[in-house]
């Protein structure tokens, strides 16, 4: 009926990278880590904005096109083990970064 273990072979290397390979480390540099991490995302929710609100009202393209920019640094991030961490934390600054370039770009209907 169903390979159970075409499954678990296909899986395991995914369980393995996520949950074994923490890049945070232990300890005392674990909170300070995490504060880190959470002061990175607080800024690239927060500050951006007052970036792009003038670019993408003056060059929608721009501001599209600066979407490539962000998500080929993230890629480089991602795949280098030590950044992997930063690199997801700035793919998803990308994605919504594209996600306000098309909007207020294009699809607004007030400035």
């Amino acid at each position: 009926m169903f390979n159970f273990n075409l499954l678990s072979s296909a899986i395991a290397p995914i369980i393995t990278l996520t949950s074994l390979e923490n890049p945070l480390s232990s300890g005392r540099n674990n909170s300070i880590q995490q504060w880190l991490i959470f002061g990175a995302s607080a800024f690239l929710v927060s500050i951006p904005v007052f970036v792009q609100a003038p670019l993408v009202r003056l060059y929608p393209a721009i501001s599209l096109l600066s979407t490539i920019a962000w998500i080929a640094l993230s890629l480089i991030l991602i795949f280098r083990q030590k950044t992997q961490l930063w690199g997801d934390l700035l793919l998803g600054f990308a994605g919504c970064w594209l996600a306000g370039s098309i909007y207020w770009g294009w699809f607004r209907w007030e400035p």
